[in-house]
């Protein structure tokens, strides 16, 4: 046996080596793999010019070992709209004079996250008719390509409210 291993050292050595680099292969083609999930924490809705806007409160999870970056999402076909204009905008009043201003902004797009990095914001939409929360499809552009089959979730609390709370 040991006459065997030293004849053939580097052919054992050689095997050794392919058999770690098909594991390295299969291993970095599992962890590139888009794993993108999202979270629906909260929506409200609003009826403004023929148009429903819904901004959805979401955390996004990049459960991939690589950074991605996420270049649009799209809920039903409609894009995310991406705006420099705050969605909300709550002030506190002593008398007359604003003693506290906060402004609630859109998340800014493309979403750069690293790896097994989470993120949470609003996302405003703007549909031309209510959404059916039981016939949604999440889609989103990343810099890995389309996600179609978006892995998503409600939370427990999945609620339309009037007002984010701070």
């Amino acid at each position: 046996m040991i006459e065997f291993i030293s004849n053939n050292f580097s052919l054992i050595i050689s095997v050794v080596s392919l058999g770690l680099s098909i594991y390295n292969f299969f291993y970095l083609i599992f962890v590139r793999y888009k794993k993108v999930s999202i979270t629906l924490c909260s929506y409200t809705k609003e009826y403004v010019n023929g148009e429903f806007h819904y901004t959805f409160r979401m955390i996004i999870n990049n459960r991939s070992q690589l950074p991605i970056s996420i270049n649009n999402i799209n809920i039903n076909g409609i894009n995310c709209k991406n705006t420099i204009n705050y969605i909300y905008k709550v002030t506190s009043k002593t008398g007359g004079t604003i003693t506290d201003e906060r402004k609630i902004y859109p998340m800014e797009l493309p979403i750069n996250l690293s790896s097994l990095m989470s993120v949470g914001g609003f996302a405003l939409f703007e549909f031309p008719t209510e959404i059916d929360f039981n016939n949604i499809d999440i889609s989103i552009n990343t810099n890995r390509g389309l996600i179609k089959e978006c892995n998503f979730t409600f939370s427990d609390n999945f609620k339309e409210i009037t007002s984010f709370d701070f």
